[in-house]
């Protein structure tokens, strides 16, 4: 239908804007970086934070083509090396360059006081014995990836002394991003395995001649700062042009002499008369020409884009597992000292997600 009158015509005026407004607006330019990574000592696995998952990119000394929104888009990547404490670093297109150096596991620093003296003794003790369990425990533990980002403690909970072990959920199995009061049961009870199996029999030889220890309280929590924004990777092989020479066969014109390049008329014979001269001939020959996509090679290109953050109440989720001196001891199995276990999930805001038997209050 064809708009008529005064208010067709302003509709019509509108729609003309509008298009000639978005034809001028200028799309946003890629910025396409070489991005290279070094760490001392090198040979350290780099990997891509995609909120709560982490995206393996290669080994130090690292070199790879990165495609950026703008100068201001960073990266974020987390180095990793056996025997040395996980560092996690921020990179830009403005500063595409990044060295690390990687600090040794074991080299404890100065433990914070409790302002019990007798309690820093203990902790001064123990604590170097339960950074080596735990080290061992999160590099060989599955489904979750778990780091010892910070140094365990001991504090006082509830009046009692109970030992405190911090620790970061870098990835999980399926489900961990939809996580919510459907699923905390079923993914605490997995946690939970792997921290028996991986850790607590180091930690009862530690606890073995301490009494004065109530129990371990295992602190997880996802990192907020690497969940912060989501980044999408893609890898992919494009075939790109390669300027050079080629060979092409092409019909050329060339002058060549003709005995009969023309004919004039005798008036004494009678007749035409064939006179020789230059013509020209289509010749077929082989002509090398530059061509600036003589060929068409395969480059690997990797681009990164913003991802949606996962919906739901991730990604600030936090577990607290609390299981006493004497379980830990015990001998049993994963599953029977989970029924034993004080359980509670919750994100920053104190919203419980999963509860199971009693926490030690903070």
């Amino acid at each position: 239908m064809v708009a008529r009158g005064r208010h067709g015509f302003r509709m019509l005026r509108g729609i003309a804007a509008t298009a000639l407004l978005l034809l001028a607006t200028p799309a946003l330019a890629e910025i396409a970086r070489t991005v290279s990574v070094t760490s001392d000592p090198s040979d350290a696995e780099v990997f891509l934070l995609r909120g709560t998952r982490e995206e393996p990119l290669g080994r130090t000394p690292l070199s790879y083509e990165a495609t950026f929104h703008s100068e201001m888009s960073i990266l974020r990547l987390a180095i990793k090396k056996s025997g040395y404490e996980t560092r996690r670093v921020e990179i830009s297109a403005a500063q595409p360059s990044l060295a690390v150096t990687l600090k040794p596991r074991g080299q404890v620093e100065a433990q914070r006081s409790t302002g019990n003296s007798q309690l820093d003794r203990l902790q001064a003790r123990i604590v170097p014995q339960v950074t080596r369990v735990v080290s061992t425990g999160v590099e060989t533990g599955m489904p979750y990836r778990l780091d010892d980002a910070r140094e365990a403690q001991l504090r006082m909970l509830g009046g009692s002394i109970w030992l405190w072990v911090p620790l970061r959920i870098a990835s999980g199995p399926e489900g961990l991003d939809e996580l919510g009061p459907r699923n905390a049961s079923t993914l605490s009870r997995a946690l939970w395995s792997q921290l028996d199996t991986t850790m607590l029999g180091g930690l009862a030889s530690v606890l073995d001649t301490e009494e004065t220890i109530r129990g371990v309280l295992f602190d997880v929590r996802y990192d907020e700062s690497d969940s912060a924004s989501g980044v999408r990777v893609t890898e992919t092989t494009e075939m790109v042009c390669e300027a050079g020479m080629r060979t092409e066969i092409r019909q050329v014109s060339e002058p060549v002499y003709d005995a009969c390049a023309t004919m004039t008329y005798d008036s004494y014979s009678g007749t035409n008369r064939c006179q020789g001269g230059m013509v020209s001939k289509l010749v077929t020959k082989r002509v090398d020409v530059y061509d600036p996509c003589a060929r068409r090679v395969p480059k690997a290109q990797v681009r990164f884009a913003p991802d949606a953050l996962p919906k739901g109440p991730m990604p600030d989720a936090r577990w607290r597992f609390a299981v006493q001196s004497d379980l830990v001891k015990r001998p049993m199995s994963a599953d029977e000292r989970y029924e034993a276990v004080g359980v509670a999930v919750t994100n920053s805001r104190g919203r419980d997600f999963w509860t199971h038997n009693e926490i030690p209050g903070e």
